[in-house]
C-alpha cells in the first residue's frame, strides 16, 4: 500500500525529527518506506509518502499521529480547503489529511455514505472527504481526526479498502504542491469563461506522467485531441519523446496561467476517464 498525505512545513519537521531520527525510527519499527517531499519556494505544504504492508502503513501513520500530538506545531496554518477544525491543544486529537485518488473514493465512502459512516462510528473518529480534486491532479483530500490509536485502527481499515481497488488507478495523476495553487484556491480565481490566452508573466509549469498505452488517447489521430486541449484551455502542452527508463511512462508538461493549466488538466482527466470506460465496455463485450 502507498498512502500519501499533506503535511505543513512545521509538521514535516516533526515527522522527520532531528537529523532524521523520527522518520528513521518509523521506518525501522513499522518496516515501511517513508519520506517527505522537498520543500518548494513559497509552498507551505509537503507530501508525506509511506509505502509498505497495510498493517505497517497504518502503524507508521499511528506513529506520525503520536509525534504530532506530543510536539504540536505552533501557529499551524492549515490549507484553505481544510474541512475539519484544528483539534483543541492538549485534547489528544490530531488531524491527518490523506491524499486519495478520485477513482478510489467510492470504496471509502460507500453507497450512500454507508462505509465512511461505519468507519467513523467503529473507530470513534471524524472523517470528511473534499468534493473537489486538488489542482492539476486526480487526488482529493480525506481528513480524519481522532486519537493516535483510533486513527491507526481506522487507517488499517481504510488501507484494506484501497487495496481492494488498486485495479482502478489507470490514468491517475498525483498532486504536487505548487506555490500558485494557494493563491489560486484562496481567491477562487477560476473562470471557465475567462481569457484563454496565457500571460507569460503569470505562467507556471506542471508535469505529470501517463503510461504509454494511454498516451494515444490524449494525442488523438494526427494530434487532433491534444491540439483541441491546447486551443480550448489556452495552455501549452509538450510531451517527452521517450518514456522514462524506470517507469515506462511519458511525461506531459503543461505551461500557462493557473486557470489555463486547470482547464487543461480537467480536459486531460476527462479524456482519460472516457478512454478507460471505453476499454472497460469493450472488454465486457
Amino acid at each position: 500500500l502507498t498512502l500519501r498525505s499533506l503535511v505543513t512545513t512545521k509538521e514535516a519537521g516533526i515527522v522527520i525529527g532531528k537529523a532524521g531520527a523520527t522518520v528513521n525510527e518509523l521506518r525501522d519499527r513499522a518496516r515501511v518506506k517513508a519520506g517527505v517531499s522537498k520543500q518548494a519556494n513559497g509552498v507551505p505544504e509537503r507530501v508525506l509518502t509511506i509505502v509498505g504492508s497495510v498493517e505497517g502503513v497504518a502503524q507508521a501513520y499511528g506513529m506520525v499521529a503520536r509525534a504530532l500530538i506530543e510536539s504540536p506545531p505552533i501557529g499551524i496554518n492549515y490549507h484553505n480547503n481544510a474541512l475539519l477544525p484544528p483539534p483543541v491543544p492538549d485534547s489528544g486529537l490530531v488531524t491527518l489529511r490523506l491524499l486519495v485518488y478520485h477513482q478510489q473514493m467510492g470504496v471509502i465512502i460507500g453507497k450512500q455514505g454507508v462505509k465512511i459512516k461505519s468507519i467513523q462510528e467503529n473507530f470513534n473518529i471524524k472523517m470528511v472527504a473534499s468534493k473537489d480534486m486538488l489542482p492539476q491532479s486526480t487526488e482529493r483530500v480525506v481528513e480524519i481526526q481522532g486519537t493516535a490509536d483510533n486513527l491507526q485502527n481506522a487507517l488499517y481499515e481504510i488501507g484494506n479498502c484501497l487495496m481492494e481497488d488498486v485495479d482502478n488507478l489507470a490514468g491517475t495523476i498525483a498532486y504536487v504542491p505548487h506555490a500558485s495553487h494557494y493563491i489560486y484556491m484562496a481567491n477562487s480565481r477560476y473562470n471557465a469563461n475567462g481569457n484563454n490566452q496565457s500571460n507569460s508573466q503569470n505562467s507556471i509549469s506542471d508535469k505529470f506522467s501517463i503510461s504509454v498505452d494511454m498516451v494515444g488517447c490524449l494525442i488523438g489521430k494526427g494530434g487532433a485531441k491534444i491540439q483541441h486541449i491546447r486551443r480550448v484551455s489556452g495552455a501549452k502542452i509538450s510531451i517527452s519523446k521517450q518514456p522514462d527508463e524506470e517507469t515506462g511512462e511519458r511525461t506531459f508538461t503543461i505551461t500557462g496561467t493557473p486557470e489555463a493549466n486547470d482547464r487543461a488538466m480537467k480536459m486531460v482527466h476527462d479524456q482519460l476517464e472516457s478512454e478507460k470506460q471505453r476499454r472497460t465496455s469493450t472488454a465486457v463485450k
